[in-house]
């Protein structure tokens, strides 16, 4: 009977002790670069988020302290500056990256976005067209701390303050100031247009594949028509079964945009302009009269063939 007793003793101890254990609030994950290259080093945060008013004491203490930044959205555990820049803006999860890894951690951190043969972004020295923004710890080469987005003030970007808010803030007025950290700026690597020289009927034009928030204009010389487009492919066909050409070309502009982000207002950056040029538009017409001059006996006629 003693035994008995205490074995329900124990058993009920480990059911009190498993229904106070709680859960990791972290989890491991991996996301994808645009051209699919795994970023590791990534966690989901699965706990319970603030709370309305811890959210707001912390939004209150940041403005406090940081007098001139805007709040555009409220703080939160979910995500982290590296996260938010990188993927979160893009349509991805709400996740926190690992920015600080040297240049021998190729598959850590933010480096597969940049660094490798399927890299997608490439520094650019033109903040006008950086779409990414990337503090990096002094003397301390891929050593990254924080991620930005750009808006349409080359001083003035929006970030995400660790478990913090979201703020527009210029670019020093925060605590990773560029005194003690080098800003770096990239843009994503655009390719060629890939499609035929030739163009007789309907003809395709691909892109690489590009990001939610990237936009393509494009525009074609006059003896090309555009069937139909995205930000990926465009259709075009001949204009007219009587046009011939042979230095007809297709335009892409493309840009990134981020919607409604700038305090409600769009953020569009022009990022490249491509162009597939020398295309011979040939379409002949159906019924093609050739006129030969011929020399009979009597005069000169037309055989008509």
């Amino acid at each position: 009977m003693r035994t008995k007793y205490v074995l329900l003793i124990l058993i009920s101890l480990v059911l009190h002790e498993l229904s106070m254990a709680q859960p990791t609030p972290n989890v491991d994950t991996v996301i994808y670069t645009p051209r699919n290259v795994p970023v590791e080093d990534v966690v989901k945060y699965i706990g319970d988020d603030y709370t309305t008013y811890e959210a707001d004491s912390i939004d209150d203490s940041f403005l406090a302290d940081y007098a001139g930044a805007i709040l555009i959205g409220s703080s939160s555990r979910r995500y982290n500056c590296h996260g938010y820049a990188w993927t979160l803006i893009e349509g991805g999860d709400a996740v926190w990256i690992n920015g600080l890894y040297d240049s021998t951690y190729y598959e850590y951190g933010l480096l597969p976005y940049w660094i490798g043969e399927n890299a997608s972004y490439i520094e650019t020295q033109n903040i006008s067209e950086a779409t990414k923004i990337v503090y990096e710890i002094s003397q301390q080469t891929n050593q990254i701390d924080h991620s930005a987005i750009p808006t349409s003030d080359s001083d003035t970007v929006i970030s995400k303050w660790g478990d913090g808010p979201l703020m527009k803030h210029h670019v020093e007025n925060c605590q990773w100031k560029f005194s003690q950290y080098t800003p770096r700026f990239y843009k994503l690597i655009v390719d060629n247009i890939s499609g035929p020289s030739l163009v007789c009927d309907q003809t395709n034009y691909t892109f690489n594949p590009l990001t939610s928030t990237t936009d393509v204009s494009w525009e074609t010389s006059s003896k090309l028509d555009i069937v139909s487009n995205s930000s990926s492919q465009i259709t075009v066909e001949p204009h007219s079964t009587t046009d011939y050409g042979y230095n007809e070309s297709i335009t892409a502009n493309v840009t990134t945009k981020y919607d409604n982000i700038d305090e409600g207002e769009d953020i569009i950056i022009g990022i490249a302009t491509r162009q597939k040029t020398n295309l011979h538009v040939s379409s002949p017409p159906g019924n093609v009269q050739i006129h030969v001059p011929v020399e009979p006996i009597y005069g000169e006629v037309e055989a008509m063939v």
